[in-house]
């Protein structure tokens, strides 16, 4: 397993203008039909960000700019768990619950806990619950569409206000909440 970056690059990637174009993207049959559902997705980046998050508690205060990438990827896999809980409920209730253009967390959250809470006999009023919605609550008043550690600056062109991320407690909220 390559570690350093660059020993993947041959020299002659250090061109400026590659002399041949080698598409790096394609479309193709997915290896099995489970790879292409939200459930599959929530997994891959549950799991990057575990994978990232030790090293990067390891490098702090070194290499600060891979905390916005670090948050981004925690926040987007607690938006796929949140809906995939939303999907499977939903097909076990037969209650309709459309999160495709969703991305508020606080949400996608009140959609989770009644879709869990309505369909399966299962309550959701104890205290661990209790804690994750405080949780989602706290990273969706922070950052409440996804965009706050994706761009400096938001559509209207105003700066954001720059947050601190502390990196433990993040590993730990995204454990709490995506397991």
């Amino acid at each position: 397993m390559t570690t350093d970056f660059f020993s993947l690059l041959e020299e002659k990637d250090f061109d400026l203008v590659s002399p041949k174009f080698r598409p790096f993207l394609r479309h193709e049959r997915p290896p099995a039909s489970w790879t292409q559902t939200t459930a599959f997705y929530a997994y891959g980046y549950r799991n990057a960000f575990e994978e990232i998050v030790i090293p990067l508690i390891r490098w702090w205060p070194n290499r600060d700019y891979l905390l916005m990438p670090a948050f981004s990827l925690a926040r987007h896999s607690v938006e796929l768990h949140l809906k995939e809980v939303i999907a499977r409920y939903s097909e076990a209730t037969g209650i309709e619950a459309d999160t495709s253009r969703r991305h508020d967390l606080l949400g996608l959250w009140k959609l989770a806990y009644v879709a869990v809470d309505s369909g399966v006999g299962i309550s959701s009023a104890d205290s661990w619950t209790n804690y994750c919605g405080q949780l989602v609550k706290h990273i969706h008043d922070i950052d409440p569409n996804g965009q706050k550690f994706r761009y400096p600056r938001d559509n209207n062109g105003k700066v954001h206000q720059y947050t601190r991320v502390e990196l433990i407690d993040l590993a730990k909220a995204h454990w709490h909440i995506t397991n």
